[in-house]
């Protein structure tokens, strides 16, 4: 479920800041609370879709996997938790916008 957060999380950011400009989550947060979501219905209703038809792996709980991950690859907390779940469930392949994963070798990054 981190993965669907993280992925819900940067649309939402990608969406607002082509859009409106909108660069910071500060900024993000007062435009939601303002105006909803509905400036990413479609987004939302995309990434439900892709979600829904896909093997959802609970997230790792190995604390010590999560931290060398994170010193191992220089990635902040979350995305240590993502690439460690990975590592745990033996996930080769990981589609993401972020450029923090290129440096995992396992699993590698498919750029979208």
């Amino acid at each position: 479920m981190s993965v669907y957060e993280e992925t819900f999380f940067v649309g939402l950011k990608l969406i607002a800041e082509d859009e409106f400009g909108i660069t910071g989550t500060a900024d993000l947060k007062k435009h939601i609370r303002e105006n909803g979501y509905g400036f990413a219905d479609e987004f939302i209703r995309n990434l439900n879709e892709i979600f829904s038809g896909l093997a959802i792996v609970p997230d790792t709980s190995n604390l010590t996997l999560i931290e060398k991950t994170a010193r191992a690859y220089d990635l902040l907390p979350n995305d240590a938790l993502i690439a460690a779940t990975c590592i745990e469930h033996a996930i080769p392949q990981i589609a993401t916008f972020d450029k923090d994963f290129s440096k995992v070798k396992n699993p590698c990054r498919i750029k979208i």
